[in-house]
């Protein structure tokens, strides 16, 4: 981690990156993009599939509950309602915004700098229970043992920190 600017040479929408992604020649002319930008979205794209596989092999659930885009006519008002297509580009994002973030956590808590954090709540034996009772209905298990052990491990730092001065 180093200090850094971020140069915007170009806003682009998440269709405009799935475009790219699939080949999408049209979509790749309209960008403008030289052979190194587009390959460097290609990177992205194979970077947030290796994040992705270490996430899950981690125990990562995605949750990929469709999302809803609301309809509004010329006034404002709502016409309609429609779920959202869930695209890759959504993904690129979603990953690398949470390795940011953990890339910084990790380097504070190294160099015992303090930070503010949510700390959620381990679940409950009923609600892990409740969980497992709904994956079974789609021939789906939540492996227990592993969820006890991490709990097990983890450790309660959320007063520890600010104790220490």
């Amino acid at each position: 981690m180093y200090k850094s600017v971020i140069r915007v040479d170009k806003r682009m929408s998440y269709n405009e990156i799935q475009g790219i992604i699939e080949n999408d020649e049209e979509i790749i002319e309209s960008t403008g993009f030289d052979k190194e930008k587009l390959n460097m979205v290609k990177l992205y794209e194979k970077l947030t599939n290796i994040l992705l596989k270490r996430r899950q092999k981690n125990g990562y659930i995605g949750f990929d509950m469709p999302e809803v885009q609301i309809i509004l006519d010329e006034n404002g008002k709502t016409v309609g309602v429609e779920n959202k297509k869930k695209i890759f580009a959504y993904s690129i994002i979603e990953h690398l915004m949470l390795t940011a973030n953990e890339v910084v956590a990790e380097t504070f808590t190294k160099k015992d700098i303090p930070v503010m954090y949510r700390v959620h709540e381990y679940p409950s034996l009923e609600k892990i229970e409740e969980v497992n009772l709904t994956l079974q209905k789609f021939g789906l298990k939540l492996n227990t043992f592993r969820i006890d052990e991490h709990l097990l491990n983890k450790k309660d730092v959320s007063n520890e920190r600010f104790r220490k001065r």
